[in-house]
């Protein structure tokens, strides 16, 4: 309610003291009388009640104008202290009369944006821009996480590179009133080429790809990409039960597609997501002779929204239905030995907290198997697991932390963890080994319906001048564990891994990326056999490129 009102002025035959300007006089301190009152002038956002609290005490007493100038501050940071940050209390020109002050409160209001496009037209997606900021026109009292989220929700379309606000005072008979200039930039395409030598050599060992972009094409910031990744060996590998030798040069064991669509749904940052992925597999080295082939076939629908958005900052939930068709032949295709077919809905919840030393950032999710659109029944002999099923409820998080520490180190760490609570088919098991926990490891060393994973790194980092050339550089040392298991009659019944290595990470001119890296297995082999017919253990050296464009 309106706290345009004097507070009990008391009837005094006190001086009238004149003063016109906002800055206090020099002698303010010498110009003394009794406040018996104060009469606030535009105050709506508080009780009346609470702003009084504010200089309560000094009612009755004997005060200077200076501390007439401390009870405005103070109002103000009362205010400010609510995340108004725009709303101003003055003490106007007067004649204190009978010891009353009158002070004005000029709460802020946003008349109108005005939007700037610097480095030229940002496109179809400057009308969605807008529409996103002009949510706060008429906004009375607006604070800093109003305009904060606007303008963060911007900086998140696709393709938007920069989205600034600044907040101008509109002038003329708009007292309080503020024009917020947005400025925008965008970048509408991006492209990725990437390779590492860290798959399985069935596959393999090395994967290329690329990635096409075009972002924010319309109105609705519309978004596709466009991925294709090839694995392919380079050295020839001997096939432990024939002798036979796999030449180098084999493009042709993984091949996969994958889409994605992403579009902006309302002005508040939510966005729906579809995405498709189709892989080919024809495993080579020692499963050549076999005629392994594979084929999976994904699609996805998302839906996700963030409920809370800062740069301190952020959570947001989502729900996602999932599609899978997964099929593996033996005899090149004549005889299949797994047939799994998943349909699966996903809700989950992720944060992530800004500090002054860092960050921390969490997922959870539970899934929920449904029994659609011919999932895998419970008798069908095909299955991937024999006792797996595709009805089946699982929770699955992880989170990390990343510390700065004194000088140029800082520490990374990451936990996951999933349980089920059904016997799982192979495609939602927790997997250990590669990447994420147990680097020195094939990927998907070991799967279970259980699973806790660890991974910590400490870094040093460098900034290098090499004749002119500004150089990122990061050397790393790391440890890491996972270990799974399995419920009922699934194998194995527990594995873990453990792997250590160190390696170093150059952040190149022109968005160039290189990481090479030496892992080491520590608590165990490999479950693959080298050309001897021995588990393969020792170091092992990983090498990462990306070039973005």
């Amino acid at each position: 309610r309106s706290l345009d009102r004097a507070t009990a002025p008391q009837p005094s035959p006190e001086a009238r003291v004149r003063f016109t300007s906002q800055r206090a006089p020099a002698n303010a301190d010498q110009i003394r009388f009794t406040l018996n009152g104060v009469t606030l002038v535009g105050a709506t956002a508080f009780d009346a009640d609470a702003l009084s609290a504010l200089y309560a005490q000094d009612i009755g007493r004997e005060i200077t104008l200076t501390q007439v100038f401390g009870v405005a501050a103070a109002l103000q940071d009362a205010y400010r202290a609510e995340d108004m940050i725009f709303t101003r209390v003055i003490v106007p020109a007067q004649e204190i009369i009978d010891g009353v002050v009158r002070l004005e409160v000029i709460e802020a209001r946003i008349d109108d944006i005005v939007l700037e496009e610097p480095e030229g037209p940002v496109g179809p997606v400057r009308a969605l821009a807008r529409r996103m900021a002009a949510a706060l026109i008429g906004v009375d009292n607006p604070t800093g996480a109003q305009i904060e989220r606007a303008i963060l929700n911007i900086n998140e379309l696709p393709g938007v590179t920069r989205a600034t606000i600044v907040p101008q005072p509109t002038g003329g008979a708009s007292r309080g009133g503020l024009t917020l200039y947005l400025n925008i930039e965008r970048d509408p395409f991006e492209a990725v080429l990437y390779a590492d030598n860290r798959q399985t050599p069935a596959i393999g060992r090395n994967v290329a790809g690329a990635t096409v972009t075009l972002k924010s094409y319309s109105a609705a910031a519309d978004t596709t990409s466009l991925s294709i990744f090839n694995s392919f060996d380079v050295f020839s590998d001997r096939v432990p039960e024939t002798g036979a030798v796999d030449g180098p040069g084999d493009f042709d064991e993984r091949t996969t597609l994958y889409a994605q669509h992403q579009r902006a749904v309302g002005t508040d940052g939510a966005t729906v997501a579809v995405k498709g992925l189709y892989s080919r597999t024809r495993l080579g080295d020692d499963l050549a002779s076999v005629g392994v082939t594979g084929d999976q076939v994904f699609a996805s629908a998302e839906l996700s929204y963030p409920i809370i958005r800062s740069r301190s900052r952020e959570v947001g939930v989502s729900a996602q239905f999932d599609y899978l068709d997964s099929e593996t032949d033996i005899s090149n295709g004549r005889l299949r030995i797994s047939d799994d077919r998943i349909r699966a809905a996903a809700v989950s919840l992720s944060g992530l907290q800004r500090d002054a030393r860092g960050y921390t950032s969490f997922n959870a999710t539970v899934r929920q198997g449904l029994d659609i659109l011919d999932a895998t029944q419970s008798d069908d002999l095909e299955r991937s697991r024999f006792d797996g099923e595709a009805v089946f409820t699982l929770i699955r998080g992880e989170a990390e932390r990343q510390v700065a520490l004194d000088g140029a180190f800082d520490i990374f760490a990451r936990v996951g963890a999933q349980y089920a609570f059904d016997p799982l088919l192979a495609a939602e098991e927790f997997a250990i080994g590669g990447l994420s926990y147990g680097r020195g490891f094939d990927p998907s060393e070991f799967t279970g319906e259980h699973g806790v994973g660890a991974s910590a790194e400490l870094r040093r980092n460098w900034r290098l001048d090499l004749m002119g050339v500004q150089l990122s550089l990061q050397g790393y040392g790391f440890a890491d564990y996972g270990v799974i298991w399995n419920v009922k009659d699934g194998e194995p019944k527990r594995e873990d891994l453990f792997s250590a290595g160190g390696g170093v990470r150059f952040y190149l001119p022109q968005d160039a990326f290189v990481e090479a890296e030496i892992a080491v297995p520590i608590d165990q082999p490999l479950t693959r056999v080298n050309s001897g017919g021995e588990q393969i253990s020792g170091a092992r050296f990983f090498l990462t490129l990306s070039k973005r464009f």
